[in-house]
C-alpha cells in the first residue's frame, strides 16, 4: 500500500509510524520538516521499515524509558540514520 510520508508516496504498510521511531525522533529534536529540508525522506522511509521490522523493541523501549538523551544506542538498527540527520541538522546554517 502507498502511504504519503512528507508529501511523497512511499510503499509502507498502512500503519502509523512505529512508536519507538517517533520517540527517538522527539528525543533528538528531529521533526518531519527537518527530514524533508535535509533531503532525508528516502532515508526516513528506510528507517521506518527497519524500525517496524525490528526484533529489539523491548530493549529499545527500556532504553528510551531509562537512558538519558545521549548517543544513539549501538543496538538500534537506525543508528546511522539518526546520526546522519543529527549531524546534518547541527551543521545546517541558521535560519535568516
Amino acid at each position: 500500500m502507498l502511504n504519503t510520508i512528507l508529501g511523497r508516496k512511499q510503499r509502507l504498510p498502512a500503519t502509523v509510524t512505529p512508536p519507538e521511531l517517533a520517540r527517538m525522533m522527539r528525543r533528538y529534536g528531529i521533526g518531519a520538516p527537518d527530514i524533508d529540508s535535509m533531503g532525508c525522506t528516502e532515508d526516513f522511509a528506510g528507517a521506518w521499515r527497519a524500525c517496524a521490522a525490528c526484533d529489539r523493541k523491548p530493549q529499545c523501549r527500556e532504553w528510551l524509558d531509562l537512558a538519558p538523551p545521549m548517543d544513539i544506542p549501538l543496538f538500534c538498527c537506525n543508528e546511522n540514520f539518526f546520526n546522519r540527520v543529527k549531524h546534518a541538522k547541527a551543521n545546517r546554517p541558521p535560519r535568516a
